[in-house]
């Protein structure tokens, strides 16, 4: 594809070639600009495709002669096809804010042996910026580790998921979401390029899967929203690493371990400043599809979660109640069918908001519901405020909290801005002998070294004065009967005291063991005799766990 001053012809204009940008082997790329615009170019691009405006014009790569000739055809041809789909999805990115736009296609001849035949080329906004490997890798060489700082991570990871949960919901897969087809405007705005593997989401099913093996693409190969997560949050672990992510495990724990010691090796500060970095990734880089991070809405709640700098505000809570108000006529008067379900959505959402105005609320819902639920419960805490806990094993287990994960990580999180923590483990004398259980107590010791590795300022994690401040972690050595007692009697909770308030918080197990609710509700008494009860009946006399795992011998699971 010649370009110096070559003239290409498209349907709404005509543009002149000046450079190549790169070449592959799926196509080439040229830079050109836009010399003359059509009489009957259409109307929404008129005051785009204004002359002297720079664009990219994306069309096949020219094959060399060690190709047959019918091999260079069907090649050809294939991408032809690819470059056409890529342009009949023009409209639906017509509004999205953060997508690299498509303006024209049209066509050029191109070289198969003796003889020309016509191949398409397609014209795509110019995105003047750096390509986000490229942007990563300078920040890191500029500070001697790899990836970015907090606040960048958290800025890119929003606006990532904003714009790809925008592409999802106007119905489009991207299907081809890595650091190079990113680039990044002005320093920090990212923009999304590159929709040749993108199909239309009722679609996708059909489309044939993605034989490429890199990184960033999910294990099934199939273009789907899970997939798109995958591929997201692989690029978020190399903003904040600065490198490509281990491979997906199907074990969680394998799976959150290497992503914690690729983050914490190569970018220290951003682990210290919220290991929950590592739980966001984690989630969308699961093996299977339907364990996943399920989509971007969830995706941005767990962002939200972890981000130190984020705070939801009156005004943002009062706009999405307009926004209600304003879908739901249409949603009701449009379509039965969604607006019955519609209607129910709200009326459960009435009635969650009338139970919170009386100080109670039930968690109810799956096993990511239940643990985002409590992770808020938690992450409302303020500095110098108190949460008090007696904790059973079984409330750490996979299949609830994890003996991992985002629960555990929002408490070290909290811990390190100020929270005071003081959790009662009730252990019987042969729960030791349960790997599990030694896998949680395990995981409670890390999270409890890495508070005292990671604090600028010492924070206590062995005294359970409660004046100490900081946190402590302690074992109760109780007989399986007086737990079973201490569960039925409501004493396995937690509680949330700041200043004359407090609320607590009772799970609810079905007959396995397995977490159904959470009921959190205001407590009776003064906060000040709820603290002295918990100190008289289970903090006085427990071990610290550190100072317990060495006394008792107690090995690492395997």
């Amino acid at each position: 594809m010649h370009t110096e001053s070559q003239q290409y012809e498209g349907r709404n204009a005509f543009y002149r070639g000046i450079k190549y940008l790169n070449r592959g082997g799926r196509g080439q790329a040229v830079l050109a600009h836009v010399s003359r615009i059509k009489d009957d170019c259409e109307g929404d691009l008129r005051n785009l495709l204004v002359p002297g405006t720079q664009v990219v014009l994306k069309a096949p790569p020219e094959l060399g002669d060690e190709h047959r000739i019918e091999e260079q055809r069907r090649f050809v041809e294939e991408v032809t096809r690819d470059l056409g789909r890529e342009y009949s999805i023009r409209r639906l990115l017509a509004q999205v804010e953060g997508v690299a736009h498509i303006f024209d296609i049209g066509h050029f001849p191109i070289s198969l042996g003796q003889a020309e035949e016509a191949s398409r080329f397609v014209v795509f906004e110019y995105v003047d910026g750096e390509r986000l490997d490229h942007f990563v890798d300078r920040a890191s060489a500029d500070t001697n580790k790899g990836g970015l700082g907090s606040d960048d991570f958290f800025s890119l990871s929003r606006q990532l998921a904003t714009i790809i949960g925008e592409l999802h919901r106007r119905g489009l897969i991207h299907g081809d979401i890595w650091p190079r087809n990113i680039i990044l405007r002005d320093g920090c705005h990212p923009i999304l390029i590159d929709f040749g593997q993108s199909v239309i989401r009722a679609e996708a099913r059909f489309a044939p899967p993605d034989q490429s093996q890199h990184a960033y693409l999910a294990p099934e190969g199939r273009r789907s929203v899970e997939a798109d997560v995958f591929s997201l949050c692989a690029t978020l672990f190399y903003i904040a690493a600065g490198k490509d992510p281990p491979k997906s495990a199907r074990d969680l724990d394998v799976l959150r371990d290497r992503l914690s010691d690729g983050i914490r090796t190569r970018n220290p500060s951003l682990y210290a400043a919220s290991s929950g970095i590592v739980d966001i990734i984690a989630g969308g880089l699961r093996y299977v599809d339907l364990e996943r991070t399920p989509h971007t809405e969830r995706l941005l709640q767990n962002i939200d979660l972890f981000d130190p700098a984020r705070a939801y505000s009156e005004k943002e809570v009062m706009d999405d109640v307009g926004e209600i108000h304003r879908l739901a006529p249409a949603i009701l008067t449009k379509d039965p069918v969604f607006g019955r379900m519609a209607g129910r959505r709200i009326r459960e959402l009435r009635k969650y908001l009338e139970e919170m105005c009386d100080g109670m609320y039930e968690v109810r819902g799956d096993h990511d519901e239940i643990v985002m639920m409590l992770s808020e419960f938690i992450a409302s805490c303020r500095p110098d405020d108190v949460y008090l806990t007696v904790s059973t094993p079984w409330l750490w287990s996979g299949k609830n909290l994890g003996v991992q994960g985002r629960f555990l990580s929002i408490n070290k999180d909290m811990v390190k801005r100020g929270v005071v923590i003081r959790r009662i483990f009730l252990i019987a004398p042969d729960d030791v002998q349960d790997p599990e259980i030694r896998k949680i107590l395990y995981a409670q010791k890390r999270v409890l070294d890495e508070i005292q590795e990671e604090s600028e300022q010492r924070v206590n994690t062995v005294a359970p004065d409660l004046a100490k401040g900081g946190v402590f972690t302690g074992v109760k050595s109780v007989s399986k009967e007086r737990r079973e007692e201490l569960v039925r009697l409501g004493s396995h909770n937690g509680m949330w005291i700041r200043g004359n308030q407090a609320k607590i918080a009772l799970p609810n197990y079905s007959e396995d063991r397995k977490l159904a609710a959470v009921y959190l509700r205001p407590l009776d008494g003064s906060p000040a005799g709820l603290r002295n009860a918990f100190l008289r009946e289970f903090l006085n006399d427990a071990k610290e766990l550190r100072s317990y795992l060495v006394d008792e011998q107690v090995p690492e699971a395997d």
